[in-house]
Formats: C-alpha cells, structure tokens, sequence
C-alpha cells in the first residue's frame, strides 16, 4: 500500500485564498503599472473597462461616451451643462445622417449602431423633434421602434 500514499501525496489539493495571490500579483505590478497599490488597481480597472466598453454598454446599459466626456469636462472645468448639448448636437447629427435611408430601426439596435444608451436617442426624439424636423426627418418612436413618417 505505500505506493497508494505516494500517488495521493501527487495530486494533493492545495487551497489558497485568492487574496494572497490578488495581493502578490499587485505588489508584483508596481512600478510596472503604478507606483503605489491603488495607482496599479486603477490601471487595472481602466485597461478592464476599455477593452470590455462594448460589454458594460451592453450588459448594464452604461452609456461610457457620456460619462468619459463628464469626467473629462468636470477634470478640464468646463461647464459639463454645455457639453452635454453639445454631445446631444452631435447624436441628432448623426440620426438626421442616419434617417435619411433608413424608414424604421428598432431602438436598441439604433443605439448599437450610434454607440450611445436608448436614453441618450429617447431624449433626442422626445424633447428636440423639432431640430429633427428641421432637418427634414419626422421621427417618432413607437412599439419600441423609431419611424421616419417621412420615407413611410
């Protein structure tokens, strides 16, 4: 039986907590990533969200374009007010570019499309309709989809 233990004693299990080896890996990473162990975690979380943006739009309906240009506007001290419409000026250009081929899109795959949330077009068509109809679209949203009533 002594060549059973030498077979077991092979494949014993050895358990540790991820916390040891999370905690060794970031002491391992700095001055690669950071000087400090929440610069490192930092850069982490940034490279995570930049090579995942589609996912956290997707998955939990964040709408990162938006909350980048905030972030960047409230660090640079511009009046975050004045850049959200200009960010929404730029989202009705690219629908009036959009609506001039295209009669119906349901709403989510417009926002893929635009990269932006369903919140971002909704507040387009609900409260600036009319820069919409300036522009030559007649745009409504309905049953979840957005019509142009013009090319209809």
């Amino acid at each position: 039986m002594p060549s059973e233990n030498t077979n077991t004693d092979k494949f014993k299990r050895i358990t540790i907590s991820l916390d040891v080896v999370n905690e060794k890996l970031i002491q391992n990473l700095e001055g690669i990533k950071g000087t400090s162990k929440s610069k490192v975690i930092n850069n982490i979380i940034e490279e995570w969200i930049e090579q995942n943006a589609n996912k956290i739009m997707s998955m939990w309906k964040i709408d990162l374009i938006g909350l980048r240009k905030i972030a960047q506007n409230t660090y640079k001290g511009v009046n975050v007010e004045n850049e959200l419409l200009m960010l929404e000026k730029k989202l009705l250009e690219q629908m009036v570019k959009m609506f001039k081929g295209i009669s119906s899109i349901d709403i989510k795959d417009a926002a893929d499309f635009l990269k932006v949330h369903v919140e971002s077009i909704k507040k387009i068509v609900f409260f600036h309709n009319d820069k919409l109809s300036e522009a030559g679209i007649e745009l409504v949203y309905q049953e979840g989809k957005l019509i142009n009533k013009k090319l209809i």
